[in-house]
C-alpha cells in the first residue's frame, strides 16, 4: 500500500510519478512482504512515465518503487497489463492485495481487471532486478479505449507538504 500522504486531489497537481530506488540483494524475499517506509532510498526522484530507462551506479541489485495518481479518462473496467524483465508489481488505489504480481526473475507478463471511477485514482508500481537492467513497461485499455502504454499525461503527483515546524519561545522562569 501506498506510502505517500495523498492531499485534496483538487491542490495543483504535478505531471510525473515519484520514484524511489533501493539497492541491495532482494533475491528470494516477496516484494509484497518489503516495507518501502522502513527502508532508505539511495535515489529519489521524479519520472514522466513508468517506463523507467535508469539504473544505480555501479548496482546490479535495485528496486525501484513508485507511486502517484493516474488520471482514469472515463469509469468503467480498465484492464491492465505489467511487462517486466524481473519481479514487478502493480497496486490500485491502496489496495492490500496488488492487482498484478509478476514473480520471479526473467521476462516476466501479467495482467488483471479493475472497476475504476473516472478521475484521479492513486496507483504504485513496484520493480525489482537482480541483473542490472530495467524493463517496465504499464498499457492499459478499457471499452472503447485501445490498448495503449499509460500516457505520461495521464501521471500526476501532489505537491510535497510542507512541514512549517513548530513555534515555541523559550521563557526563563527561574527564581
Amino acid at each position: 500500500p501506498s506510502k505517500l500522504f495523498f492531499q485534496d486531489p483538487s491542490s495543483n497537481l504535478i505531471p510525473g510519478i515519484y520514484y524511489e530506488t533501493f539497492v541491495g540483494d532482494y533475491d528470494g524475499i516477496s516484494l509484497t512482504d518489503l516495507d518501502f517506509n522502513a527502508m532508505v532510498p539511495a535515489e529519489t526522484g521524479l519520472s514522466n512515465s513508468f517506463d523507467f530507462n535508469y539504473r544505480p551506479d555501479a548496482a546490479n541489485n535495485f528496486i525501484i518503487w513508485s507511486s502517484g495518481l493516474i488520471e482514469i479518462p472515463q469509469a468503467g473496467e480498465w484492464t491492465f497489463y505489467l511487462t517486466s524483465g524481473s519481479a514487478s508489481l502493480v497496486y490500485i488505489n491502496g489496495s492490500g492485495n496488488p492487482l498484478i504480481y509478476n514473480a520471479g526473475t526473467g521476462d516476466q507478463y501479467g495482467s488483471n481487471t479493475i472497476q475504476l471511477a473516472a478521475g484521479l485514482n492513486e496507483i504504485e508500481v513496484v520493480y525489482y532486478t537482480n541483473d542490472g537492467m530495467t524493463t517496465l513497461s504499464l498499457d492499459y485499455l478499457s471499452e472503447g479505449s485501445p490498448l495503449q502504454t499509460v500516457p505520461a499525461t495521464s501521471l500526476f503527483v501532489l505537491p510535497p507538504i510542507v512541514n512549517p515546524g513548530i513555534y515555541y519561545e523559550a521563557h526563563d522562569i527561574s527564581l
